[in-house]
């Protein structure tokens, strides 16, 4: 009986935790909405909206993190003279660090006993932070060690600095059966209020760039994705994570700031991985991303903004693609060397006279 009562005493307290964690957001919501200028004036000091989206992935009531990325959405598309740039920030931050974490997840139930020495995670921590950075050609960000989302994404008190401070390091929780999918739930639902975002105002595209999104988060989840391909990690639980990093993908790519980055870091190579192995659905968004950037690069090539060998980049690519499909030994892959034999021609016939060359030079 006394346990029962207990059990009752936590359920109202958890219950009355939720509506005012649920009145706290409506209230900011109507702060915000109330003036333009309140945004500029609350947020910078207290970064309230960052911290509950940091918080996001552990509330458990689907109605708390619908507000949360409606409150999101409402700061980037219906306050007209705010800079939401840090708060749009935080949001693919947050992408970004379940994306990491699904991985994390899904890598440590394949990894050795070795893995249960208590030095392991700040070692491996401390390797992949040493290649980010190498990567990143030694550019400081706030949120890429590819440890625990715990660790990456811990509570913390108010700030007053207008940069959006460091998660505060938490010893990562116990393995999780249950993570994985809860993850990847909130993933899809944070990509829809990204791609919408993306779609409403092209220049947040131009921001994400400019914040290193490409060559410090997209990369780094591609580049794992890749090498998780043949890392023992269920290519179903790559592909959750996969299609919304190409689908944010493809919305940055129509950005002429993106094309450098994408072959300074040989995206074709990348994608044509995910291609060869991962679902059709991901596949197909990988191509689409190959062709439209090819579609993007044709028509600057008579102003010499851009490298022809990017674009002989991509249908080469696309041709040793379509080539390793046709000697593979694994059945079903007709349907495959289908797709990228219409993203062949698809690219060629957009480039004119410059792919048909590229092709017949490469073929």
């Amino acid at each position: 009986m006394l346990v029962a009562s207990h059990f009752a005493l936590a359920l109202i307290a958890l219950i009355a935790l939720i509506a005012l964690i649920a009145e706290i957001l409506v209230l900011l919501l109507q702060l915000f909405s109330n003036h333009p200028s309140n945004y500029t004036i609350i947020e910078p000091a207290y970064n309230i909206l960052s911290l509950f989206l940091t918080s996001y992935p552990h509330f458990k009531d689907d109605s708390l993190k619908m507000l949360v990325l409606k409150t999101l959405e409402f700061v980037c598309t219906g306050i007209g003279d705010s800079n939401p740039t840090p708060s749009l920030v935080v949001g693919v931050e947050l992408f970004v660090a379940m994306c990491q974490s699904v991985l994390d997840e899904a890598g440590s139930g394949s990894d050795s006993d070795e893995d249960s020495d208590e030095d392991s995670d700040e070692d491996s921590d401390e390797v992949r932070l040493n290649e980010e950075r190498r990567l990143g050609g030694g550019l400081s960000f706030a949120i890429t060690n590819n440890a625990s989302f715990a660790r990456r994404f811990a509570p913390r008190p108010f700030h007053s600095s207008q940069e959006y401070p460091a998660p505060t390091p938490t010893n990562p929780p116990p393995g999780n059966p249950n993570t994985i999918p809860t993850l990847t739930t909130s993933i899809n639902s944070v990509t829809k209020t990204l791609l919408k975002l993306l779609e409403f105002d092209s220049h947040f595209s131009t921001v994400l760039i400019s914040h290193g999104f490409l060559h410090l988060h997209i990369y780094q989840l591609l580049n794992r994705i890749t090498l998780a391909i043949t890392g023992g990690i269920s290519h179903s639980i790559l592909n959750t994570i996969t299609l919304p990093t190409l689908q944010i993908l493809r919305k940055l790519l129509k950005q002429p700031a993106a094309t450098s980055t994408f072959f300074d870091l040989f995206f074709p190579t990348l994608l044509s991985q995910i291609v060869k192995f991962l679902d059709a659905e991901p596949a197909a968004v990988a191509l689409t991303c190959l062709e439209e950037m090819a579609a993007v690069i044709s028509p600057s090539l008579s102003s010499n903004s851009v490298s022809p060998s990017q674009l002989d980049a991509i249908i080469t690519t696309l041709i040793e693609l379509l080539h390793s499909l046709m000697q593979s030994k694994n059945q079903g892959q007709e349907k495959r060397q289908n797709m990228v034999y219409s993203s062949l021609t698809t690219t060629i016939s957009s480039c004119g006279v410059t792919g048909r060359d590229i092709f017949i030079r490469n073929r």
